[in-house]
């Protein structure tokens, strides 16, 4: 009857829900009474303060997006133990006593963007270790708590942010080849293993700072292009071992403030013309630069600062400079004969407190200076 047609329509309806379930209250304290329901297009979860707990026992999919945010109750995500695939975003952000995420089960892929941020209590990222994505956003940010990051078959990324993790110690990606973007590696002061043995191109910038106990790049053994390279302020690096098939920086390169770095012949590699600026800055142990050999010209500036080197040997192939020189606070050079094909500077030249410095016959070849020349 009436009635009972009725009845199966809107059990079928609750069954499979077209376009998004939203759960927004300053009271509920769990999700029950929705327990056949098997998918759901976009389901967020958001700003419910007293939940405790979700329940959606017979949830198989989710074709859109997940989004979790700001339940500051939440302990798991549990209820996603039966979901295979999200179509979309996975967002789990801001649940300050969520601890973990899906003890049992696994997403086995992700459509779009993938963030875990701003978590605090969170300790494990169990059931995405085996999560696959293709040319997704990745980020994993401001967890405070977690210690692993493990993402084994995520293959190709746009961009990859893993930043202000305070107790993370190993990043694991060793099925990712390449990211069409950047990858920021920014603040894990407790970060020591990093693993992405497969990448082989950044088309972005790579940016490696303020990761506490990182000694080695080892991780990033077949690296061969990137857009740019900033590594800056990783108090325990101690060479650029893992960068020793880079051969392509199509922007910056700069190495700066790495207190405890000696050895930079993983750049070797490098060949022709690095179109950015080209620092080496705050590494008083490192004593050479001939790493840089193959590299014949920059777009922008040349800085070699505060650093241990004895000699400009690994500049002897440099023959165009974009915009400035700047030579100061090299406790230790006396040579910089190695300057000889350099014959216009376009911008400044600036030679600041080389007190061991004698002579300045590298110089000797340049007939024009684009701007000052400063020597003290």
């Amino acid at each position: 009857d009436h009635r009972d047609l009725h009845t199966a329509y809107r059990r079928q309806r609750q069954m499979c829900i077209r376009d998004r379930l939203i759960y927004r209250s300053q009271k509920l304290t769990d999700l029950k009474g929705l327990t056949q329901i098997t998918t759901v297009k976009n389901l967020v979860i958001m700003e419910n303060r007293d939940l405790l707990s979700v329940d959606l026992p017979a949830l198989k999919s989710i074709s859109g997006e997940l989004r979790v945010i700001d339940n500051q109750g939440l302990v798991s995500l549990g209820f996603l133990k039966s979901v295979s695939e999200v179509g979309g975003a996975f967002v789990v952000s801001k649940n300050l006593g969520l601890k973990k995420l899906i003890e049992e089960g696994a997403i086995s892929s992700i459509g779009q963007t993938l963030e875990i941020s701003d978590n605090l209590d969170l300790e494990s990222l169990d059931g995405l270790r085996g999560t696959q994505g293709s040319d997704i956003d990745l980020l994993v940010t401001g967890n405070s708590s977690l210690i692993e990051a493990a993402f084994e078959r995520i293959e190709t990324v746009n961009n990859l942010t893993v930043n202000y993790n305070s107790l993370l110690e190993t990043l694991s990606l060793p099925g990712l080849k390449s990211i069409s973007k950047d990858f920021e590696l920014s603040q894990n002061p407790q970060l020591a293993s990093l693993q992405a043995g497969l990448l082989t191109s950044v088309e972005g910038a790579l940016t490696i700072d303020k990761n506490g106990e990182i000694t080695t790049l080892a991780g990033l053994g077949e690296l061969q292009s990137l857009g740019s390279l900033t590594i800056e302020e990783n108090p325990k690096l101690l060479n650029l071992t893992g960068l020793n098939k880079l051969s392509q920086v199509n922007g910056s390169l700069k190495i700066l403030l790495n207190e405890s770095l000696v050895d930079i012949s993983g750049l070797a590699g490098l060949s022709g013309t690095v179109g950015g600026d080209l620092e080496i800055n705050g590494s008083e142990g490192l004593t050479s630069i001939a790493a840089l050999s193959g590299v014949t010209g920059t777009t922008g500036y040349v800085y070699i600062v505060s650093t241990g080197v004895l000699s400009t040997a690994g500049l002897e192939n440099l023959e165009t400079i974009g915009t400035d020189l700047e030579l100061s606070f090299n406790k230790d050079l006396s040579d910089i004969s190695q300057l000889a094909k350099l014959t216009m500077i376009n911008g400044n030249v600036q030679l600041m407190e080389n007190v061991l410095l004698a002579s300045l016959d590298g110089l000797g070849g340049i007939t024009s200076v684009g701007g000052y020349l400063r020597l003290f």
